[in-house]
């Protein structure tokens, strides 16, 4: 009991250090400074309370999904970190921690030998928009289009910098199908546009996406966007782990 009124202290102190950060680069900061300072079980326990809170609808908890969120889309893939505090979650039986730290492969893939249709549009070349004009003429339009379709994830790192490029924009490369890991990635990559609940929905729903990818968004995620993915919207692995985020909002206790 002592120890979880520890635990419970040291979250609360982690929700207040992130408050009012304006930053989600910064909050993902110091929510990876903390893991990093406790122990893996500690650790656990604290991504716990942030998930419970989140899928709880505690605004702040919310906040904290996203960083956290961030925080585990940035680690390495062999981190080290990453695997100590999912050995730990699943030692305590918190399976919703041990769930959403977890990798794997999205429910479809491009064949081992596709590729994606290229455009005829050089990376490092003038992008070939003016954002300030009153208007865009239809070859704008349609070189946007072609822009947001590029095969290539350095032009999506490009345009996701871009001031003009606006979140419907983003929307649509997070949802466009077929597509590649890197480029999803490269979304990912920017907490800018992660902060929209509809790139992170439209990443979540995607197919194409990686389970390593989608399972860290679950708890920033509403309701509805869970029940889909628990009723099989994507892979078993992140169907599963739906569930157990799902869960997590149930009463800890039946009543008789």
């Amino acid at each position: 009991m002592a120890r979880d009124a520890a635990n419970g202290a040291g979250d609360a102190s982690t929700l207040r250090a992130m408050h009012g950060l304006p930053e989600a680069a910064q909050r993902q900061t110091v929510l990876g400074e903390r893991l990093a300072q406790h122990s893996p079980a500690a650790a656990a326990g604290l991504i716990d309370s942030i998930l419970r809170g989140a899928i709880s609808g505690d605004a702040s908890s919310r906040d904290a999904a996203v960083a956290l969120a961030l925080w585990i889309l940035a680690e390495p893939a062999a981190s080290t970190t990453l695997t100590a505090i999912r050995d730990a979650a699943s030692a305590d039986e918190r399976h919703a921690v041990a769930a959403i730290l977890g990798t794997g492969p999205g429910r479809c893939a491009i064949a081992a030998r596709g590729r994606l249709a290229e455009i005829g549009i050089a990376v490092e070349g003038p992008l070939g928009i003016e954002p300030r004009a009153p208007w865009q003429p239809q070859r704008q339009l349609h070189r946007r289009s072609r822009l947001l379709a590029h095969h290539d994830p350095r032009m999506i790192r490009r345009l996701v910098m871009q001031r003009w490029i606006r979140c419907r924009d983003v929307v649509a490369i997070a949802a466009r199908r077929p597509t590649t890991e890197a480029i999803l990635r490269e979304v990912c990559a920017s907490p800018r546009w992660m902060l929209h609940a509809e790139v992170r929905e439209a990443l979540a729903a995607n197919p194409f996406t990686p389970a390593g990818v989608v399972l860290p968004l679950l708890a920033t995620l509403p309701r509805l966007a869970l029940r889909r993915l628990r009723a099989g919207a994507s892979s078993a692995r992140v169907a599963a782990a739906a569930g157990l985020v799902l869960d997590l909002g149930l009463p800890r206790e039946r009543l008789p």
